[in-house]
């Protein structure tokens, strides 16, 4: 017997078909997605009521290590690039001190040496009040530290994914301790 739809249940779709389940998947993905971006509902500790099940915390904490991995990454890479920058101008500034002493050496022999002597420790100091004022070894060293709190942190979390036994209360109140840590070392690190 060949049953045809309705006109009417065109836009049912049949329980339990595959498309069903991918389009159910499809969405259910968005919405954890949406969940664990920052500012969402997770960092606001409402993940209990989000995900359910020990499967769930797991899959939590999991994008919880590994965004502190991105982040720990990107810290890192910021880290290199301002530390280069200061090692690039304290060796300009040495550079520039030191001819300002060889051409002031020279420059009694040579007279029209002093001048540039003078420039090039001018430029020196110039460079060295700007390098101070920037405060580059303040910022890579915060970088550093901003690096180290999210390895640590992901660390942790792949620590206490490796034990068994732990109820869905203890994965919530884990959860929402990670992502106290995660804001405290948001509000304390600078901006990328």
């Amino acid at each position: 017997m060949n049953v045809s739809p309705k006109k009417s249940d065109k836009n049912q779709r049949p329980s339990n078909s595959l498309e069903e389940f991918t389009i159910n998947y499809t969405e259910e993905k968005q919405h954890h997605t949406a969940v664990l971006s920052p500012g969402s509902p997770l960092f606001d500790r409402s993940s209990s009521e989000v995900v359910s099940g020990v499967p769930g915390k797991i899959k939590i904490l999991r994008n919880l290590k590994k965004h502190c991995l991105i982040q720990a990454k990107a810290y890192t890479d910021q880290h290199k690039r301002m530390s280069a920058s200061d090692s690039t101008v304290d060796v300009l500034n040495a550079l520039l001190q030191s001819s300002s002493v060889s051409l002031t050496v020279l420059g009694i022999t040579y007279p029209g040496l002093l001048l540039y002597s003078a420039i090039t420790g001018g430029a020196g100091f110039v460079l060295g009040r700007i390098q101070d004022k920037l405060n580059l070894k303040a910022h890579y060293t915060r970088y550093s530290i901003t690096t180290r709190q999210y390895s640590d942190l992901a660390r942790q979390i792949v620590a206490v994914l490796a034990k068994n036994g732990m109820t869905v209360d203890e994965y919530t109140s884990y959860i929402a301790e990670v992502s106290d840590r995660i804001s405290l070392i948001e509000d304390s690190s600078l901006l990328i």
